[in-house]
Formats: structure tokens, sequence, C-alpha cells
């Protein structure tokens, strides 16, 4: 997955999605279907925020594979504090199921979405 091959706002970078957010002060150009669920940011091909049933869809899968590293002693305390194990676990199995992870350079939306959510679990 490359820039050059989509046309539209994906927040490929953090600092792309920071600037928007704090400069249009919660306001975003993604586009967004009747349903969108709160993590603008994970945004499909067709550049549409995924909707709260697929971000449902994405939270479930995390708390699977937070449960596959609890159950091999590699679940951390916080997310931050989480060893190269774990996040690369965590990182490619968001990738794999999800394309709405691999649209940008890095890791930084599974990292965000992990961050946000791994104190609730």
């Amino acid at each position: 997955y490359k820039r050059e091959d989509y046309d539209g706002t994906y927040y490929w970078t953090k600092d792309e999605w920071q600037r928007e957010f704090q400069n249009g002060r919660g306001v975003l150009s993604v586009k967004k279907a009747p349903k969108s669920g709160a993590a603008h940011y994970l945004v499909d091909e067709s550049g549409v925020v995924a909707s709260e049933s697929e971000q449902q869809k994405m939270r479930n899968q995390l708390h699977a594979a937070w449960r596959t590293l609890l159950d091999n002693g590699l679940a951390p305390t916080t997310w931050m504090s989480a060893d190269i194990r774990a996040l690369e676990f965590v990182r490619l199995t968001m990738r794999q199921a999800f394309v709405h992870f691999r649209l940008c350079n890095g890791h930084w939306k599974t990292d965000t979405f992990a961050s946000r959510h791994y104190p609730q679990w």
C-alpha cells in the first residue's frame, strides 16, 4: 500500500491527522457515512471512515490479540510498555484483518487504536 496509489484523505502520517484535527478544531475532511465510528483516521480504500460496527469488529479483533498475549505471558501492563513481540504481533494481526491499518506509513494507526483501547481492556 503506497500513498501515490490513493487519491483522497487517508492520513498516511499521524502528523497529517493531528494537524488537520487541531487546525480544524475537530473538523476533518474525510468522507463519513451516516454511521461512521469515532476513530475518523480509520478509512477504507475508498477513503470512507469505518462504520461504528466495523470499528467494533476491530476492537473485538484487538481484544482477541491481547488475550493471546495474556495467555502467553506477553501482555504488558500498559500498551506503551509493550515489548517488540507484543507490538509486532498486534500490528500484524490488525493489518491482516483490516485494510484500514495498512493505509498509513509505519504502524501509527494500529498503535493509536491500541493505545486508546488498551486501558479499557
